[in-house]
């Protein structure tokens, strides 16, 4: 009840009528556009219009296009971009937290060439270096850092290890050796 007629306070006889205004309830207040805004300019303009603005960071999302920390969308009462919300309430408000990384393929036992071709198409600098490897021969992708699996924003420098086959050992001296004594040496030598 907003209102009443008489007032309160006012003698009546008893069995008079009296005539009540009753509420239709918080007004509707309009959410204005939120896009292009941060999440403290989004609030101070929510707050103008008397509603409130939430910014949970489970509600964040990826954008290719939207730069880190910008609105995404806002809902209010699951609907999206709302434009009208009751007065006081809260507009819960997605950020953007930039483009989704990237996952770096696998591309063990490809040439280097295959590898770069693949981590570009993704977006990502390609560089090359060579390690020893008993795991692939020469001429194959050993491995890469970061490692493959791994997530990495767009536009990482990924370096693509190129396996130059097992590695050298230096050769033991085994003269004078008997052959028990030699073969030991040369297999902890790798050999």
């Amino acid at each position: 009840i907003v209102s009443q007629q008489p007032s309160a306070g006012s003698s009546l006889k008893q069995g008079s009528a009296i005539s009540v205004t009753v509420s239709k309830g918080l007004p509707i207040e309009s959410v204005p556009s939120l896009l292009g805004l941060g999440c403290a300019g989004a609030t101070r303009l929510l707050a103008v219009n008397h509603l409130k603005g939430l910014c949970p960071a489970a509600a964040a999302g990826y954008s290719a296009t939207i730069p880190v920390g910008q609105i995404i969308n806002w809902s209010y009462a699951n609907k999206l971009n709302a434009t009208s919300a009751p007065y006081g309430g809260t507009v819960l408000i997605a950020l953007s937290k930039g483009p989704a990384p990237k996952i770096i393929p696998n591309v063990a036992g490809d040439t280097y060439a295959q590898a770069q071709a693949a981590l570009q198409a993704l977006g990502l600098t390609v560089t090359e270096s060579t390690t020893a490897s008993t795991s692939h021969p020469t001429g194959q992708v050993d491995h890469t850092s970061p490692a493959i699996g791994s997530p990495v924003p767009p536009g990482s420098t990924v370096t693509v290890y190129v396996s130059s086959g097992p590695p050298t050992v230096q050769v033991p001296n085994v003269s004078g050796e008997s052959v028990g004594q030699a073969t030991a040496k040369l297999r902890t030598a790798g050999l």
